[in-house]
């Protein structure tokens, strides 16, 4: 079990220091050790992998495999859908964490590689991903598509555009100049980020890049016609440069 780590409601523990009992006072013989305004966690890396590990309790969505005797209309449709579902939501949560800064990458790194190889498939892709530079699961998709491409090198992913250290984006071939996004408000939703997704996108052309913003939807329903439209637009880049 990982270390313990402790909250501290702040405004509690000023209200008992007010007029509470002593501190020190044993309020609970079933928990001697436990401190009023004060309430032990788990760490963050550790709750979201076990999470994604231990989904039996999970709604069936968050399910490798079908959870009906016999199947679902779905999985006849597609044998993979569950798997696929099941993916799309370890990605959204590992990666959240990370966004939200709940975790560092080292610390989620360190539960993955800890976690049993008995139900911990997807999180080890996911960390793949997230090693590579994802910080969303329709990131991880596009990921995904890319590295079908026989066309397409492995692009930065969430790093700094070569020479503008302030702008961040998905995905870019430096050499094409060429960036693509993912373009979720549901996915870059977090504080003022649509606002800066907006202006960031004004940017690209005056700084002579070509951005080529991609939906979470067209990813999933028409990835063949996303990826040629990456490509050419890659392949447009080098002529041009």
């Amino acid at each position: 079990m990982p270390k313990g780590q402790r909250w501290i409601d702040d405004e509690r523990l000023a209200a008992l220091h007010g007029d509470g009992p002593p501190l020190d006072e044993v309020l609970d013989p079933l928990a001697p050790t436990a401190s009023p305004g004060v309430v032990p966690i788990a760490a963050a890396a550790r709750a979201v992998v076990d999470t994604v590990v231990r989904c039996t309790h999970l709604p069936a969505d968050w399910r490798p495999r079908c959870s009906r005797t016999g199947g679902c209309p779905a999985c006849w449709r597609d044998p993979r859908h569950h798997r696929e579902l099941a993916l799309r939501n370890t990605r959204a949560l590992m990666c959240e964490a990370v966004q939200r800064r709940r975790t560092t990458l080292t610390g989620l790194r360190a539960e993955v590689a800890a976690a049993p190889r008995r139900g911990g498939a997807l999180a080890r892709l996911a960390m793949q991903d997230i090693d590579a530079g994802c910080r969303s699961a329709p990131e991880c998709e596009l990921h995904d598509l890319v590295r079908t491409s026989r066309l397409l090198p492995e692009p930065r992913w969430n790093q700094p555009l070569p020479g503008h250290r302030g702008i961040h984006p998905d995905a870019c071939w430096q050499h094409a100049l060429l960036v693509v996004e993912v373009d979720s408000r549901s996915f870059h939703g977090f504080g003022d980020a649509p606002a800066r997704t907006e202006e960031r996108r004004a940017r690209y052309p005056t700084l002579g890049w070509r951005a080529l913003p991609v939906s979470p939807a067209r990813l999933r329903a028409e990835p063949a016609a996303v990826l040629r439209e990456i490509e050419a637009a890659y392949l447009a880049g080098l002529r041009d440069g």
